[in-house]
């Protein structure tokens, strides 16, 4: 899993606050672009920022986290095999964070997906 520079700047918080959209991919996005267009199989968007993440709170056993919600509505927009997960801030174009699936995931276009909730967590460790 990879934060990016934008969510490491301003930690945990701005995922919690920006976060707006879930993509589903079949690469390990590096940017807005990767996981919206060039990876993406497809999506789940949510009304506004700051109801994807539960606020920041303690890591287990340490560090820092945020929890997403579940996924119950997602949107296949293209067939595939997806492997990764991007969450994005569709409002300023911007990949907050990536991370690979528990397993792969057979993607058909039209049909709808679930996504049980997870965790984004950052190490308090140096």
């Amino acid at each position: 899993m990879g934060l990016s520079a934008y969510a490491v700047d301003n930690g945990l918080a701005a995922i919690h606050q920006l976060a707006d959209a879930i993509w589903l991919c079949t690469e390990d996005p590096a940017t807005y672009a990767d996981a919206t267009v060039n990876y993406a199989l497809g999506y789940s968007k949510w009304p506004g920022p700051g109801s994807v993440f539960d606020p920041v709170q303690p890591g287990v056993p340490m560090g820092r986290q945020v929890t997403s919600m579940a996924i119950i509505d997602g949107v296949v927009t293209k067939s595939g095999i997806a492997s990764y997960w991007a969450v994005c801030d569709t409002a300023n174009a911007r990949l907050l964070a990536t991370g690979l699936l528990g397993h792969a995931v057979p993607m058909v276009a039209g049909q709808r997906f679930q996504l049980g909730p997870f965790s984004i967590q950052q190490s308090n460790q140096l």
